[in-house]
């Protein structure tokens, strides 16, 4: 299996309330790169997870556990945000399924 697409895993901190200024200051963001193999999700899978053919799903498995927090992914570019559905852990990877979001 190789390991050749690039993911970030992203944490995004809550906006915060600025009482100087009055208004909301950006999260902080903090990507984490990691190299995953990525494929797109099997029909059955897909009908397990999400009761339906749902299009933009993947599944992403990355070797060796995931430590630090994330909340999404972006998968070989920055701008590909993928949202997670389901997270398994194995003992030498962690399988993600993912589908994209806006």
């Amino acid at each position: 299996m190789r390991y050749d697409r690039k993911i970030w895993l992203v944490d995004e901190s809550a906006p915060e309330y600025d009482e100087t200024t009055g208004d909301y200051t950006d999260g902080a963001i903090e990507r984490y790169y990691r190299d995953a193999n990525v494929s797109d999700t099997g029909t059955e899978t897909m009908n397990m997870l999400y009761g339906k053919i749902k299009q933009g799903a993947l599944t992403v498995r990355v070797q060796n556990q995931i430590e630090m927090p994330y909340r999404y992914i972006e998968v070989d570019t920055i701008s590909n945000k993928y949202r997670i559905d389901r997270v398994k852990h194995h003992r030498n990877e962690v399988v993600l399924f993912v589908s994209e979001s806006q």
